[in-house]
């Protein structure tokens, strides 16, 4: 794979994100949180959900995280540890009081939250990814650090993109470290992928 297509692909992505507006962000959060909070049998069987704090254009997981929260699910967010430029696993137990801004500003768990290491069935975590572009196949670009692509090669479970259906394109540009997701949950509509 040419790296120069994969930049291509992510900067024109990125130029139509940057132009989506705040009311179509909200919207498209809404209606991706309604249809996480519907697949109860997914979430019944989790050991833990994992998401992200939602920065600019990314769907806000807000409102599915607060309802997991009631239902006393292990939520972790990824905290930034710049003692090995790495991102961990944190468990939070109130989405106000437990992320502070972190790394790039993107709120994290502060510290003294327990890390996923206490987690007892790694592959029972889903994942809610997000992302610049999606295909058809599970393959992701992200912002282009690799961060999640090394989170998942650390720990397993179901992994699932969360972007605009705009977003989805026939094929984006893949290399050997990317990781593949399961599923990808759009404004639109739920995709399973066969990896």
């Amino acid at each position: 794979m040419n790296p120069e297509i994969k930049l291509k692909t992510r900067s024109k992505f990125l130029q139509l994100l940057n132009s989506v507006s705040i009311e179509k962000i909200e919207n498209a959060s809404s209606e991706i949180c309604m249809r996480i909070m519907n697949m109860e049998k997914l979430i019944a069987k989790t050991a833990g959900i994992v998401v992200y704090s939602a920065i600019q254009f990314e769907i806000k997981l807000d409102h599915f995280v607060n309802d997991t929260l009631t239902k006393r699910t292990s939520v972790y967010y990824p905290r930034y540890d710049r003692s090995n430029n790495q991102y961990n696993i944190v468990k939070i137990t109130n989405l106000k009081t437990d992320l502070l801004p972190g790394y790039l500003g993107i709120p994290e768990p502060k510290d003294g939250l327990l890390s996923v290491e206490n987690c007892t069935d790694f592959s029972r975590l889903v994942w809610f990814i997000p992302g610049i572009a999606f295909d058809v196949f599970g393959g992701r670009i992200g912002r282009g650090k690799g961060f999640y692509d090394s989170l998942l090669n650390r720990y397993s479970g179901k992994k699932i993109g969360i972007g605009y259906d705009w977003q989805l394109t026939t094929l984006v540009p893949t290399t050997r470290y990317d990781i593949s997701l399961d599923s990808l949950i759009t404004d639109k509509r739920c995709l399973e992928f066969e990896v």
